[in-house]
């Protein structure tokens, strides 16, 4: 399988990151196929992919984003999209990516991202482990 085509998915609310991440997953070879800006509608596309039989591959998430459209962020989002993917059965790698230098529970990987350090090198290795799980659970 080719990077191209693993279905990325990532809740972000954040434009400029969103950006930023977007160009160094496509220098890398990867594509983030949809995003989210918020927790509801994170998991019901989330959700909604699985249940329409086109899961997604990898799940990517930051920690503070609105839990509803027009809310106000909060660090409660990453946690809760990752624990709420889990007991909906979906068992895609997470990987967090926060400006935060936080490890969240259940989280694959997590890829501290500060403009001032290497934070791609980091997705990068993320990506690369995160893919071996899908070829490895996809045969």
């Amino acid at each position: 399988m080719k990077k191209s085509d693993y279905r990325i998915f990532y809740a972000e609310d954040n434009t400029v990151k969103l950006l930023a991440v977007s160009r160094a997953m496509k220098s890398m070879g990867y594509n983030i196929e949809k995003s989210e800006s918020n927790l509801e509608d994170a998991l019901k596309e989330v959700i909604r992919a699985r249940d329409e039989g086109e899961p997604y591959d990898i799940l990517m998430t930051d920690m503070n984003y609105p839990l509803k459209n027009g809310g106000t962020s909060t660090n409660e989002a990453g946690p809760t999209f990752i624990s709420k993917v889990k007991e909906h059965g979906i068992s895609a790698p997470v990987i967090e990516i926060s400006s935060e230098n936080y490890v969240v529970p259940g989280a694959f990987k997590c890829v501290w991202y500060v403009e001032s350090r290497n934070w791609e090198n980091d997705l990068e290795e993320a990506l690369l482990e995160a893919s071996a799980i899908c070829q490895r659970t996809n045969g």
